[in-house]
């Protein structure tokens, strides 16, 4: 899979480029790539220019933004001393989904959830209550058997 998201982007070549909205998603790809490859560092240190390209796409890019920023939070969430920086990101992609997705979304769950994680320490009540508001949608819509409904669960405890 990573092979032929590279090879997406070389083929772009100058027709599309990194900064069209083309190239931007192909990078995005490699950026859940490289998070599911457990390659944070890569993650955070890529995502900022992915980031910034999707911004200047406006609002058609919001979806794709708040997914950069989701995986930009949770890289950063896992770099010492990284953990404001990573909230920052957080929030802003629980802003854009609760104003793009309707309340029982799997994503806007997906978003509660790793502001939850990021936060738990520093602010617990508050990482709670993001929980509650997402597990129930997680359960419905991906299963008590994924992943992410699983990590809520075992936040909740």
């Amino acid at each position: 899979a990573r092979s032929a998201i590279d090879g997406i982007r070389t083929s772009m070549g100058t027709t599309f480029g990194p900064k069209s909205a083309l190239g931007l998603r192909a990078r995005l790809a490699g950026l859940r790539w490289s998070m599911a490859a457990q390659r944070f560092d890569e993650v955070a240190g890529d995502a900022p220019d992915v980031i910034e390209g999707l911004r200047a796409l406006g609002v058609s890019a919001k979806p794709q933004l708040a997914q950069a920023l989701i995986l930009q939070g949770v890289a950063l969430s896992r770099s010492p001393g990284a953990s404001r920086s990573a909230e920052t990101a957080l929030e802003e992609a629980l802003k854009l989904r609760t104003e793009l997705l309707w309340p029982g979304s799997w994503e806007l769950a997906e978003a509660r959830v790793r502001l939850a994680e990021a936060i738990r320490v520093r602010d617990r009540a508050r990482s709670d209550a993001l929980i509650e508001a997402a597990l129930g949608s997680l359960q419905q819509e991906l299963g008590e058997a994924h992943a992410l409904t699983r990590l809520a669960a075992s936040l909740r405890d």
